[in-house]
């Protein structure tokens, strides 16, 4: 689903990413770790062909995302930022707006009602389709932002911080979610974190920078020791395992 090799990402001609390498399949969740100023930012908007990446290839699909044009792209790939805006259009209006890579001349595709409802009740929101977003709580923003990359129908969802914002019971209904969704929609997504907590629970593969370069990548049972997330964050930490997860206990 994403192949990245080489890949080094920044601004200006100056890498803020260097060395990135990754392999997704369909379902999986892939955390990018790292203290902030670390470019994790920087590297989901090269992997989403926002950016041109400096040096490397980036493929979804066995594509390179930087030379199809941007509603090609849009097919392939949905960005989810860490703030998204509290516009005052309606949850179904927002939702819809995920279609546009699929419009034609006389408005919406022909399939785009059908996709929007069917997200919509997928994620529980069928009951918040007439509110507006800036009624929302944090929770349900995000699940808003969330049904309307979803209607793009991309194979590849890319999210920034998803539940930075969010209390503990709404970041866990929000991870939940996107596991779910990953397995039943066989979508893979790149999530960009702070929360070496969620990480553990919830990622097949995770990718820990610092200064802009991986210090660890792999599995989280493999990545996630002692010395790699003190390489990263500067942390002392145990690592204890509960159900077959790693649990991070910080010792500083």
């Amino acid at each position: 689903m994403l192949y990245a090799s080489g890949v080094a990402c920044g601004y200006g001609g100056r890498p803020v990413v260097e060395g990135f390498e990754a392999r997704l399949g369909r379902g999986e969740l892939l955390f990018l770790l790292g203290p902030i100023g670390s470019g994790k930012t920087t590297l989901l908007r090269c992997l989403g062909g926002l950016y041109r990446p400096l040096r490397g290839t980036v493929l979804v699909e066995g594509k390179p995302i930087h030379r199809l044009t941007p509603r090609e792209r849009a097919r392939l790939v949905a960005y989810v930022p860490q703030h998204p805006p509290r516009s005052c259009l309606r949850v179904y209006e927002a939702v819809l707006l995920g279609r546009y890579p699929y419009r034609g001349a006389l408005g919406p595709d022909s399939r785009g009602h059908v996709v929007v409802e069917r997200v919509l009740e997928m994620l529980g929101l069928g009951g918040l389709a007439g509110r507006r977003l800036c009624e929302l709580s944090g929770g349900q923003l995000q699940k808003a932002m969330l049904a309307r990359a979803l209607a793009q129908e991309p194979r590849l969802l890319l999210l920034d911080e998803p539940a930075s914002s969010l209390d503990p019971r709404s970041r866990l209904e929000v991870m939940r979610l996107l596991r779910r969704v990953a397995g039943e929609e066989g979508v893979a997504a790149v999530i960009a974190c702070h929360s070496l907590d969620l990480a553990a629970r919830f990622a097949d593969r995770v990718v820990m920078l610092s200064g802009g370069r991986p210090v660890a990548s792999g599995p989280v049972g493999e990545a996630f020791t002692p010395e790699n997330i003190e390489r990263t964050y500067g942390l002392r930490v145990e690592i204890l395992w509960r159900r077959g997860r790693p649990v991070v206990v910080p010792l500083d």
